[in-house]
């Protein structure tokens, strides 16, 4: 869509919607309803939650109700901090249907915590309730555009290089003037099943190593199975005390049986029978230490203040908003197109052995 037409559609969005300009901060009675958009994934659900327990503890009689992927929901289900969720389906009858809902609820509030993709956002917010506050992060040479489908947006210049939970909760104070207190960052309540908790610590517990290191193989950009297998011999040359859990989305789990085929003493790969996402995340949990790629790991790992090894994908602003903040890490830059190759086996170990000593 070219400039002209952009904002032709832009203009015509606006006399339809009628968007005010609104001033923060925005004062709610102790009974409004709030709407959050998170349908997107999961590691973006995980760093969410330190400001719905912010929400929760400066609105407590307000009703909090999250717009959710069929792919995070899971995270909110027993989640004592909001008062619902709603998943927004892929397909588009059902997304009507989720809309009509939404629109009986009369939001006062709906705040977009989904920084892509901003037109779709609001038109979906207008579209489930059009009086409603609308509020957006904001952007560098769009904002004239946006105002059209947003009541506020989060000024551009405000946005720090800060951990995305941190962020979002200093979005939270610029909206509604509360103050960000550091002892929501450590707050992260979600549920995991009992069954899946016994299962992953039944796990650690019959691995005779000292220390318990989680590897997880999948990403969108990987290691190549020559590369595992080198990290696996120089932690057995220098760590011995480290037993290697290696842990895989089930896509990938031919690429884990190679990497672990002919290895033993300190290698423990983790299959799970009923393919539950929480046995992994309850791994997170019991672990010592995690190595990862960028995935929702690292944040499960920030919430659970295991310290991690990193590979980022590449360097960037970016990158910084997905540091975790509760933990030591070791961080690594991959540089490849394809894969992560030049990041060095030899490099990640001696990131682990400095790991180990802050243990």
């Amino acid at each position: 869509m070219n400039d002209f037409f952009r904002k032709a559609f832009y203009c015509v969005l606006g006399k339809i919607f009628k968007n005010n300009k609104v001033e923060p901060p925005i004062d709610l009675n102790s009974r409004s309803k709030i709407l959050i958009f998170r349908y997107d994934k999961i590691g973006d659900m995980v760093v969410s939650m330190p400001s719905f327990e912010m929400l929760k503890f400066y609105l407590p009689d307000s009703e909090i109700w999250v717009l959710t992927s069929e792919t995070n929901s899971f995270l909110l289900k027993n989640y004592k901090s909001i008062t619902g969720f709603v998943i927004y389906p892929k397909f588009f009858l059902k997304k009507i249907k989720t809309i009509y809902t939404l629109r009986h609820k009369k939001f006062d509030v709906i705040i977009n915590y989904v920084f892509h993709r901003t037109t779709k956002a609001g038109l979906l917010a207008n579209l489930i309730n059009t009086k409603a506050i609308k509020v957006t992060l904001g952007h560098s040479t769009r904002d004239y555009l946006y105002s059209r489908l947003f009541n506020l947006l989060f000024p551009m210049s405000l946005r720090q290089k800060a951990p995305m939970s941190e962020f979002l909760c200093q979005y939270l104070e610029w909206i509604f003037g509360v103050e960000p207190k550091k002892e929501f960052q450590t707050c992260y309540n979600f549920f995991i099943p009992e069954d899946s908790l016994k299962i992953a610590k039944q796990f650690i517990n019959s691995i005779p190593h000292r220390i318990k290191l989680l590897v997880n193989i999948s990403g969108r950009k990987k290691w190549g199975i020559v590369q595992y297998k080198e990290f696996i011999l120089l932690v057995k040359q220098n760590l011995p005390d480290v037993g290697l859990i290696f842990v895989a989305h089930p896509n990938d789990n031919k690429m884990l049986k190679a990497i672990v085929r002919g290895e033993n003493n300190n290698v423990y790969p983790y299959y799970s029978e009923s393919n539950s996402f929480y046995e992994v995340i309850s791994l997170v949990k019991f672990a010592d230490l995690v190595f990862t790629y960028d995935t929702s790991i690292v944040h499960f790992a920030n919430a659970f203040k295991v310290p991690a090894i990193i590979i980022y994908p590449k360097e960037g602003s970016a990158m910084d908003e997905w540091l975790p903040n509760n933990i030591r890490y070791e961080k690594y830059i991959s540089r490849n197109n394809k894969d992560n190759n030049d990041v060095l086996p030899s490099s990640i170990v001696k990131g682990l052995q400095r790991l180990i000593l802050s243990l």
